[in-house]
């Protein structure tokens, strides 16, 4: 269970670290346990009509993943998140932003 708060935990580093970032390493875990690492890239996508979105692709999140991204909206500056398709490790997960709204961070939380 604490293996995967971590993983949260270092999936939501790397929404804070930007579009571009890549997650850091866990923090170390406690004996018996295996540490995580985890990293997750974005290639923006764009359906030609104003919608925005990401493929996002993790490793080191287990056999599974969810991408997510975090969204702006350029009306009003409204930030929130959505999650994406699952994918398996190193596998791409497509995410969309809803229309009206730019993507401003990524990650993957383990699935």
């Amino acid at each position: 269970m604490k293996a995967k708060y971590a993983t949260v935990l270092a999936a939501s580093a790397i929404a804070i670290g930007g579009f571009a970032g890549l997650a850091a390493p866990a923090s170390a875990a406690p004996s018996g346990e295996v540490s995580v690492q985890a990293s997750c890239s974005a290639q923006p996508i764009n359906d030609g009509k104003g919608h925005l979105g990401a493929n996002v692709r993790c490793t080191g999140l287990g056999n599974f993943f969810t991408g997510f991204i975090d969204c702006r909206r350029t009306d009003n500056g409204f930030v929130y998140r959505h999650f994406g398709t699952r994918a398996a490790n190193d596998g791409v997960s497509t995410v969309w932003c809803d229309y009206t709204a730019v993507v401003v961070g990524h990650g993957g939380i383990q699935s």
